[in-house]
Formats: C-alpha cells, structure tokens, sequence
C-alpha cells in the first residue's frame, strides 16, 4: 500500500504540476491578449493625440489669420480715412481750378471786348473797370489795376468759397458717420 500511496501521490503531483503550467499558459495567454489590446489602444490614443494637436495647431494657425486679417482691416481703414479726405480736397480742388479757368477766361474775353471798343479802356474811355469808379467787378476796392491783383482776389474769392463748401461737406459727412455709429451701437 505504500506503493499504491507513493504512486497516487506522485500522479496526484504532476497532476498538480500540468494544472499550474496550464494555468500559467492561460495567465500568459491573456496577459498577451491584454498587452495586445492594451498596445492597439495606446496606437488609437496616440493616433487620437496626433489629431488633436494637429487641430489644435490649424485652430491657432485660423486665429493668427483672423487676427491678422483683423490688422489688415484696421489699417487699410487708418489709411483709407486720409485717401478719402485727399480725394475729396482733390476733388474740390479741381472744381476749383475749373472755376478759376472760367473767370480767368471771362475776364480774357472781357478784357479783349474792351481792346476793340477803345483801346484797353472801359465804355467810358478812363481807364477804369466798367462801373467807372476804379473798382472791380463786385465794387469792392480790390480793382483790377493790371498787375494781376484782380485775377488773385479772384483766386482768392473761389478759395473760400469751395472751402466754405468743403467744410460744410466734411461736417455732413462726419455727422452722418455718426449718426450710423450710434444707430449701429442701438
């Protein structure tokens, strides 16, 4: 009988021994199997983490632009604000010029009628414009004597008037601007 207990005992021990090495097999088996899966979800989240730095990049990329895009907006209105007010002066400025032609020519043309009716002088034959008393056209004192101070307070009147016309223009506009403004902020 103690053969028979040495024997059962010995089956009973590699018995014991294939139980644990089947059961390390399995333990290892899924430990392979979890360190797949967990390799396979640390590609997934890595690849996920890739993503989001490359969105995240585009949306720092997308805020620069705006941003700059911004700038650009402020300054192209900076510097159109100056371009409108030269244009307008230009503008007026070459209203000006065409009246100052106008008068220039008026006055050459009137200036020849008198050439052939005595010689340079006015209907009166003395010298003067044609109301007879020295003075100008408007009778202001700022004759036309022949050395050109005629023809600058002409230049002179026209000035002021297209500036008067300029500002009154400029005070339109700005109020209008702002009436936008405050119906804007409404």
């Amino acid at each position: 009988m103690a053969g028979v207990f040495a024997t059962d005992r010995l089956q009973r021990r590699r018995l014991l021994k294939k139980e644990r090495e089947r059961a390390e097999a399995e333990r290892k088996n899924f430990e392979l199997k979890k360190a797949a899966e967990l390799k396979i979800a640390y590609e997934r989240l890595t690849e996920a983490h890739q993503n989001l730095q490359a969105t995240q990049q585009q949306l720092v990329t997308q805020e620069k632009l705006v941003s700059l895009g911004q700038l650009t907006a402020g300054i192209a209105h900076e510097i159109k604000n100056p371009l409108n007010f030269v244009n307008n002066f230009a503008a007026l400025s070459v209203d000006l010029a065409k009246e100052l032609r106008e008068e220039i020519d008026k006055r050459r043309a009137k200036s020849e009628g008198r050439g052939e009716k005595g010689e340079g002088r006015g209907e009166k034959g003395d010298g003067r414009g044609e109301k007879g008393d020295g003075r100008g056209e408007k009778g202001d004192g700022r004759g036309e004597k022949g050395d050109g101070r005629g023809v600058m307070t002409m230049i002179s009147r026209i000035s002021k008037r297209l500036l008067k016309r300029w500002c009154k223009t400029r005070r339109r506009s700005t109020t209008t601007a702002s009436a936008r403004m405050a119906s804007s902020r409404a």
